[in-house]
């Protein structure tokens, strides 16, 4: 895998230096502002390091700029925490969610949530090496959705729609990277 190194300052809020159990499973997410590079989504992960905002990261910031490397993939990053997680989720994934589970972020230009075609393009090259490297099936790509179970908002935007309101892109998401796969 080819990344950018943009490593979070080790800290308990976005970048606790806490091994995984076992990655099973690759969640896509979506920056919750549209437009926004991923460079930015980095930094305001990096700003929680003093825990006045909360919890909140992810492995992989994918953006027009490349595929940031935010949290060492032998490393937890906080990007699924629920207290009510779906059925769904509980019965597939269990309760460790983010012991289990490599985050993405995608970059996205609108409230559609729709990445441009070259961030598709990096994410299922990045996300199809992590499927090797983990021995992760193309099926256990998910979305934040599906473990949550809601759609967070953002001044009022329903954010992480893309692949939830177009369960077929998600498909085609999951056959691309299966392709690369074999």
């Amino acid at each position: 895998m080819s990344f950018i190194n943009a490593r979070l300052t080790p800290n308990q809020w976005s970048r606790p230096q806490k091994p995984p159990i076992d990655w099973e499973w690759i969640v896509l997410h979506w920056f919750l502002a549209a437009g926004q590079p991923a460079r930015v989504a980095r930094d305001w992960w990096e700003s929680r390091k003093a825990g006045n905002r909360g919890y909140g990261s992810a492995h992989v910031a994918v953006g027009r700029e490349g595929a940031l490397l935010c949290v060492p993939l032998d490393e937890v990053a906080y990007h699924v925490g629920t207290l009510t997680p779906t059925t769904w989720a509980r019965d597939n994934i269990g309760d460790r969610f983010n012991y289990r589970c490599i985050g993405v972020e995608l970059e996205h230009d609108d409230w559609t949530g729709e990445p441009s075609l070259e961030v598709w393009n990096t994410a299922v090259y990045v996300v199809t090496d992590m499927c090797i490297q983990f021995d992760i099936p193309a099926t256990h790509i998910i979305t934040h959705h599906d473990v949550v179970g809601m759609l967070p908002k953002w001044r009022g935007m329903a954010c992480h729609r893309w692949f939830v309101d177009r369960p077929s892109e998600l498909d085609r998401f999951r056959r691309e990277v299966a392709d690369r796969i074999r």
